[in-house]
């Protein structure tokens, strides 16, 4: 792989599971890394929170629960057609998520804002400054790499998958 040691995904049903450790608080900021060839969910959170990578863009799912009744909203980043990545070859895809105060009302459902940017090969490609997401980064599910979750597995192979705690600077990107 990318750095000696990749996972191979085959087909959408391969699935890593990282256990959350329940002494880990909840996230309000977090970045997602990897080094991706391929496309598919590159991590999820046991069906709350999807991150969907293709060369077009990068789709992010997220269901939140209101007492009994789940809904799920999709924001889609797309990456400008100079700027899209070839799926056959290695590249390095970063997602920040910064959680901020305030939010709008879906369905009568409070979705809190999250700022979302995206980084494809150090460069940034796309911004959502009012996605709806950032709550979900406080559930305490497990992580998935390369899971279905809601939405498709991935197919391809992944490499160095970070998650880290905090949202990197485009410097640090």
């Amino acid at each position: 792989g990318r750095n000696g040691a990749a996972a191979q995904f085959q087909d959408s049903s391969r699935v890593l599971t990282v256990q959350k450790s329940t002494s880990t608080p909840p996230m309000v900021h977090a970045t997602v890394a990897a080094w991706v060839k391929g496309s598919g969910t590159i991590l999820s959170r046991a069906n709350d929170l999807d991150l969907v990578f293709s060369n077009t863009g990068i789709q992010i799912r997220a269901v939140k629960t209101s007492g009994s009744t789940p809904v799920t909203i999709t924001r889609t980043l797309n990456i400008p057609v100079a700027q899209q990545p070839n799926p056959a070859t290695w590249n390095h895809i970063v997602a920040t998520f910064s959680g901020v105060e305030g939010g709008i009302y879906v369905n009568s459902v409070f979705q809190p804002y999250a700022q979302i940017h995206l980084y494809v090969n150090g460069q940034e490609v796309a911004a959502d400054l009012n996605g709806p997401v950032g709550q979900l980064l406080a559930s305490n599910n497990n992580w998935q790499i390369g899971s279905a979750g809601s939405g498709a597995g991935f197919v391809g192979s992944l490499d160095d998958v970070r998650l880290y705690r905090t949202v990197l600077t485009s410097s640090e990107v």
